[in-house]
């Protein structure tokens, strides 16, 4: 049995059985990736022992995030919204210290722990924008009601059912806790 794979950029012709991605295995007999997660099948199984990550989605404004926030409530979904300070346009990192410690703890434990669960990415902007600026949209939005950065809010069934702040959002021990 043959397959057609792509490795490290090039078609290659193989048999047997081979690791995709952590904990991913191909399994021979014709299949080819078509795209993310799309697959043209022509016999054996794609075994899976970890779901595919649902995507980080910048929502760059309020109103992208209450879009997203209305879906969500809409369709009675399971979400995450992580509320950060935005990125210095000269450093291209957050201004936000707290912020630039907690982001790769969160991206790598919810990859790990709730890898399905849709993660909406909410700047806050820039430093002279939030600090201060008691009517900031994300303060005074009906549902996020934000004080502090960053803060992780977990929606399920469209329900907000509790949120990360600050410190928390960089333990993981907390993260993991939080979204088990």
């Amino acid at each position: 049995m043959r397959s057609v794979v792509l490795v490290a950029g090039r078609w290659s012709l193989v048999a047997g059985r081979w690791p995709l991605a952590a904990g991913r295995w191909l399994l021979a007999a014709g299949r080819w990736p078509l795209a993310a997660g799309r697959w043209l099948v022509a016999g054996s199984a794609l075994v899976s022992r970890h779901p595919p990550a649902m995507p980080f989605v910048r929502c760059p404004t309020p109103a992208d995030a209450q879009t997203a926030l209305d879906r969500v409530v809409q369709a009675q979904g399971d979400a995450l919204f992580l509320f950060f300070g935005s990125e210095d346009p000269v450093t291209g990192a957050s201004w936000c210290p707290d912020c630039v410690t907690a982001d790769p703890v969160l991206r790598a434990t919810i990859n790990a722990t709730a890898p399905r669960l849709s993660v909406h990415e909410c700047p806050v902007g820039l430093r002279s924008v939030w600090k201060g600026n008691m009517a900031h949209p994300y303060r005074v939005h009906p549902a996020f009601h934000l004080a502090r950065i960053p803060t992780l809010i977990r929606f399920e069934r469209g329900i907000d059912i509790g949120r990360l702040v600050e410190a928390s959002c960089a333990d993981p021990a907390a993260v993991r806790a939080f979204l088990g």
